[in-house]
């Protein structure tokens, strides 16, 4: 994979110097990371007019619910954006940049009115630019929702569809609508932590004490989120760590099943943007270990507040992705031993979810088989067997499991002596 640079609507074109320029401010490290993330041959930063780069953003907003209150291509405190990413471009349908030089080169004018010490523009214009671009490369690399978890294409998808349905309905627009509608206040933690990590990507490239100065100062001209990201104080391996977990995690925060989470007084996102607020310096944080700890953490207490009222707990608790779900099926790759996977397990079967008590007994079967205590792991089983009928599930899984359950029964009964 390499990183293209392609001019397409700009009066002010990207040359060769700033090419050469951009490969020596660029780290290593950053571009390999920029390189494996996606699973494409190239990564296309094009570079557009100003009239080009609003009306993609228009686009982009029509479709992306968490913009619907924007204005005027500004983001909601009012600064001018001079680089997008595109998770998924409604016209390219993959992950595109686009970057207006003309924005840019605005930005470095208006700057140097405001200090009368800055660089020359010669200087401030290709520092400000490759910066840009190195943004919008964090924010590539941090999005875990693009098309790399795309592995068939539209068309091949479509013509395997119709294949066994030909009356099928092939307006598949809706594959490829991006944004999503999001708890308000996850939407601002969300674009809060992005924004400040996309930045505290820049300042960790290779850049000469003056760049590094200018875009400090660049960066706190900027709003609350993009200008924390001078805070990032740890160094690139460890900003990348952080952005790796965060592209893991966000997944999880735009799932309406957490929505409760972040109505809570301080979730572990909320605690870290406070901090930032409060110009705190971070060096580090482990987004998706964090969640797990906060569940570990306050599920006793949601588990009382269940009791109190089952009705407005159950999704929480016991649906297919609950707390209870998550923290015995994923609990393993978060140091969450076996008996405290236990433990979540039996209170969630115990509250009643017939898929728990499926995975209870087929978890105590199994132990029982370890133990050698061959009639006590049939009759686990054989409590399975019982519980599979009130379960729904389609023909498929029932006859699937009925088959395994039956084997193992099978097995277990020739071992009783």
């Amino acid at each position: 994979m390499s990183i293209r640079f392609i001019n397409t609507t700009t009066n002010l074109p990207v040359d060769l110097e700033i090419e050469k320029i951009f490969r020596k401010t660029i780290r290593p490290t950053f571009q390999k990371s920029v390189e494996s993330a996606q699973h494409l041959d190239h990564v296309d930063i094009f570079f557009v007019n100003e009239k080009h780069l609003d009306r993609e953003r228009k686009k982009l907003d029509l479709d992306n619910k968490d913009n619907k209150d924007n204005k005027d291509n500004k983001d909601h405190n009012g600064m001018d954006i001079l680089g997008v990413y595109f998770s998924l471009h409604s016209e390219f349908h993959r992950p595109v940049i686009m970057v207006s030089p003309e924005k840019v080169m605005k930005a470095c004018v208006s700057f140097k009115k405001n200090n009368a010490n800055a660089l020359s523009l010669p200087r401030l214009y290709p520092s400000l630019l490759i910066a840009v671009v190195i943004h919008e490369l964090a924010h590539w690399i941090m999005d875990d929702d693009s098309i790399k978890d795309h592995d068939v294409t539209p068309w091949n998808w479509l013509t395997s569809r119709l294949e066994k349905d030909i009356e099928y309905n092939f307006d598949y627009s809706h594959h490829l609508a991006s944004g999503c509608d999001r708890h308000s206040t996850w939407r601002h933690l969300r674009q809060f932590i992005e924004e400040s990590l996309a930045n505290a990507f820049v300042l960790k490239q290779k850049l000469d004490a003056e760049e590094l100065n200018f875009l400090e100062a660049f960066i706190s001209t900027q709003p609350q989120g993009y200008k924390q990201g001078v805070l990032w104080s740890g160094d690139l391996k460890a900003t990348l760590k952080t952005a790796q977990t965060w592209a893991k995690f966000k997944r999880d925060g735009d799932s309406s099943r957490w929505r409760f989470i972040f109505d809570e007084k301080f979730p572990p996102v909320s605690r870290l943007v406070y901090s930032l607020q409060q110009g705190k310096s971070i060096q580090s944080a482990d987004f998706v270990d964090d969640f797990y700890k906060y569940l570990v953490e306050h599920v006793s207490e949601w588990q009382s507040e269940y009791k109190k009222g089952k009705t407005a707990w159950g999704e929480h608790l016991n649906r297919t992705f609950g707390v209870f779900y998550t923290l015995t099926t994923l609990g393993k790759f978060h140091g969450i031993q076996p008996e405290e996977r236990l433990q979540y397990l039996e209170l969630w079967a115990e509250n009643g979810s017939l898929e728990a008590i499926d995975e209870l007994n087929k978890t105590l079967s199994e132990t029982a088989a370890r133990d050698e205590n061959y009639a006590l792991a049939v009759e686990l089983q054989r409590n399975r067997l019982g519980n599979l009928e009130a379960m729904k599930l389609n023909d498929y899984w029932r006859h699937k499991n009925s088959e395994d359950i039956a084997a193992l029964i099978t097995e277990f009964e020739k071992k009783i002596k």
